[in-house]
C-alpha cells in the first residue's frame, strides 16, 4: 500500500493479513494509530476485520506497527479488474458493485457517519469467492459537519472535493461511481495521465 508493505501471515491459526507501517515521525504514528482505532469500531462483512494490532522493533531499530486484518486472497478489485486471464462474469461483477455499495452505505449509516475519502479499486479486497470488502483507512475520519481537506486519489475525487468545496458522504458516492465504471470498463479511469492540483 501507499503507507505500508502487506504480508500474509498467521494470528492464532488463522491465516491473516499483516500491514506493516514504519514510524518515522509523531505523525506516522498518529496516522497509524488513528486507522487502528477506526477499525476497531467497524464491523460488517463489507468491511475489513481488524483482528489485532502490536509494535515491532525493526533491525534497523526503527519502530515498526503492524494491523493485523482478514486475509483477501485475490488482492485489490484493482489488479482483479485489469487481469485479462481472471474471469469475471455480469453477475459477478454486479455482486462486486453491491458488497462495495453495502461496505460504504454502512459506513455513512454510522453516528457521525464515517467517509472513507478514498475509495478506489485498490482499496477494495477480494476474497477467494469474489466478494469484496472495504480497506485502508488511513484517511477516513468520523465527521459532523463537513470538511474542505483534500485527500484521495485524483482519478476517484468528487469535483467539490477537487475545488476545495465543502463536502460529505455524496464525495464517497461519487468515487464509488468511478468504481462502477471500472468494474463495466476492465481499465483504469482516465488512462495513465499525470494529475496536478492547482488553486
Amino acid at each position: 500500500g501507499a503507507f505500508g508493505n502487506v504480508y500474509k501471515g498467521n494470528w492464532l491459526g488463522t491465516v491473516c493479513a499483516v500491514k506493516q507501517i514504519d514510524v518515522w515521525s509523531l505523525q506516522d504514528l498518529r496516522e497509524f494509530e488513528s486507522e487502528a482505532a477506526l477499525l476497531s469500531e467497524l464491523h460488517h462483512p463489507n468491511i475489513v476485520q481488524l483482528l489485532g494490532v502490536c509494535r515491532h522493533l525493526s533491525a534497523q531499530g526503527c519502530q515498526e506497527m503492524l494491523i493485523v486484518m482478514d486475509f483477501m486472497e485475490k488482492g485489490s478489485l484493482g489488479d482483479v479488474l485489469i487481469d485479462k486471464t481472471c474471469e469475471l462474469s455480469w453477475l459477478t461483477r454486479r455482486q462486486m458493485a453491491l458488497d462495495a455499495a453495502l461496505g460504504m452505505r454502512y459506513l455513512h449509516s454510522l453516528s457521525p457517519p464515517v467517509l472513507h475519502r478514498d475509495l478506489k479499486s485498490p482499496n477494495l479486497l477480494v476474497d477467494s469467492l469474489n466478494r469484496v470488502k472495504i480497506a485502508d483507512f488511513g484517511l477516513s475520519r468520523f465527521r459532523v459537519e463537513y470538511t474542505m481537506t483534500f485527500c484521495g486519489s485524483p482519478k476517484w475525487t468528487a469535483p467539490e472535493v477537487l475545488n476545495g468545496e465543502t463536502y460529505d458522504t455524496g464525495a464517497d458516492v461519487w468515487s464509488y461511481g468511478v468504481v462502477i465504471w471500472e468494474l463495466l470498463a476492465r481499465s483504469v479511469p482516465y488512462g495513465a495521465g499525470t494529475w496536478k492540483v492547482t488553486g
